[in-house]
């Protein structure tokens, strides 16, 4: 007869495995079991042997939720994994266990109570009883109200009563510990690991974003993605509003012409709508509005915050030629445009993030990132930061305000926001997605090889990975020489 391709590789029970552990304890409990039956009717004490059980160890912990862990081995801490079907992390005790709490607080109640009763009904008397005992003890419960004992467990009425008590203790753990949850003062490890994570990769995004919409080449290729959101289509509105321009183009010509034209910023743009059509409706010029600043906004120009004299805006940048700053920065720092507006957005909806807006120094950080944002010629931070100044003035907290302002995070923020930009500035947009696709590539592989256990060929990443750094080494190299930067002496 020839066998089942099926039954080849059995499914093993891990709460099984358990009990067929050799250990010495193994015998002893046999022995003990059978003296210390009739004298636990009249002292309810844990003996040794019952604590060492694994069993009983196991579900102290999922009952308990929050305590005990560091009791468990490795062994045991992975079956309790297995039975609530959590990701067990290698070589990582803290991991796991905030894996399987995760799962005993947050994932559906009943089903867990299923869970937790399929290996309660396992147990012998002996077992559940010395369980309940323990949770008595290490909850500081009463027990008086069932007055469970070895010899009344054989009662089926009394048995079912035990393991009820036993499920309400986890039920009110569980509640007890989510009542905690909502209150800020009370810190877990499991929801700290990934606040904390969460919130560090929110400020690196901010920073990046940024960064990216500061340089010159990167941005325009997000503005090239955008620039077709709103459609562009001559209306009597787009006239009335380019109407100036088209009059005198000597006079307001050129590409920074919206800056000088009386036109474009939003309160003379609305005005210029608001009497270009007669007979209008107070909502369509306000569409009207709306659909035109959006058309300039979603162009690399974009909007100024201000219109301005030519022959000012000239004078101005001659002063400022000597120090390094062109036509091109002065106008993109009295200018903005989409993605600045998302920029900052994306900034301030993160400074408001719970776990971010109580830890000062990731809010400091923001701020430092808000400073490079501004510096590197978007207004809308320096309009933002301005704001929360105001704010912090009126609630008496602006020296506070001014310290965070120059404090080592800010300092951080700032300087990793730089360091972005000139990066990318230096290196060009290819370098710097080959070291996000490299930095990606990396994280994948080690996430599967660790977590998933994937056959993953090591050496034949390794050669590409160290190809793509040689590209890169050739790539800055260029750059320097192209550039005529030489070495520092020794």
């Amino acid at each position: 007869m020839r066998n089942n391709p099926k039954d080849k590789y059995k499914k093993i029970d891990p709460w099984k495995l358990v009990g067929d552990t050799f250990n010495p304890d193994t015998y002893i409990d046999l022995g003990l079991k059978i003296i210390s039956w009739p004298f636990s009717i009249f002292k309810k004490s844990i003996p040794p042997h019952a604590k060492n059980n694994s069993r009983i160890k196991i579900l102290i912990f999922l009952i308990s939720i929050e305590n005990n862990f560091k009791n468990l081995s490795l062994r045991e801490l992975k079956i309790a994994s297995n039975i609530l079907n959590c990701r067990w992390i290698p070589n990582n005790k803290n991991g796991t266990t905030n894996e399987i709490t995760g799962k005993l607080l947050f994932d559906n109640l009943e089903n867990n109570i299923e869970i937790i009763n399929k290996y309660l009904t396992n147990l012998t008397n002996y077992q559940l009883f010395y369980l309940y005992l323990s949770l008595v003890n290490l909850n500081k419960l009463n027990d008086s109200q069932l007055n469970i004992n070895l010899k009344n467990l054989n009662d089926i009425s009394k048995k079912d009563a035990c393991i009820e008590e036993v499920l309400n203790i986890y039920i009110k753990n569980r509640t007890r510990i989510l009542f905690e949850f909502k209150n800020p003062e009370w810190k877990n490890n499991y929801t700290n690991e990934y606040s904390k994570l969460s919130s560090n990769i929110l400020i690196y995004l901010s920073s990046l974003y940024s960064s990216i919409v500061s340089t010159d080449s990167l941005s325009k290729e997000l503005d090239n993605i955008t620039k077709n959101l709103f459609e562009d289509s001559d209306t009597v509105y787009k006239a009335a509003v380019d109407a100036n321009y088209m009059s005198d183009k000597s006079s307001f010509g050129g590409p920074y012409h919206r800056l000088f034209d009386d036109s474009h910023s939003i309160g003379k743009m609305y005005e210029k709508i608001k009497d270009a059509k007669p007979g209008d409706s107070k909502l369509e010029e306000i569409i009207a509005w709306v659909n035109e600043a959006a058309k300039d906004l979603q162009t690399t120009m974009g909007l100024p915050i201000v219109s301005m004299d030519k022959e000012t805006f000239d004078k101005t940048a001659e002063f400022l030629a000597p120090v390094g700053i062109s036509k091109n920065d002065l106008y993109d720092l009295l200018t903005y445009n989409l993605q600045e507006v998302l920029s900052v957005a994306f900034l301030g909806i993160t400074t408001i993030i719970p776990s971010i807006k109580k830890d000062k120094n990731k809010l400091n950080t923001l701020r430092g990132i808000m400073i490079a944002a501004g510096a590197f010629g978007n207004p809308l931070a320096i309009i933002f930061l301005v704001i929360t100044l105001i704010h912090s003035w009126l609630k008496g907290s602006s020296e506070e305000f001014k310290k965070s302002l120059t404090s080592k995070e800010a300092f951080v923020g700032f300087s990793i926001s730089a360091i972005i930009k000139y990066t990318i500035d230096f290196l060009g947009s290819k370098a710097v997605i080959t070291i996000i696709s490299i930095l990606m590539a990396l994280l994948i592989v080690v996430y599967l090889f660790r977590n998933k256990n994937k056959k993953i060929d090591i050496q034949k990443f390794k050669l590409q990975f160290v190809r793509e750094l040689e590209n890169l080494r050739e790539m800055s190299k260029n750059q320097l020489e192209k550039q005529n930067i030489k070495p520092l002496p020794k």
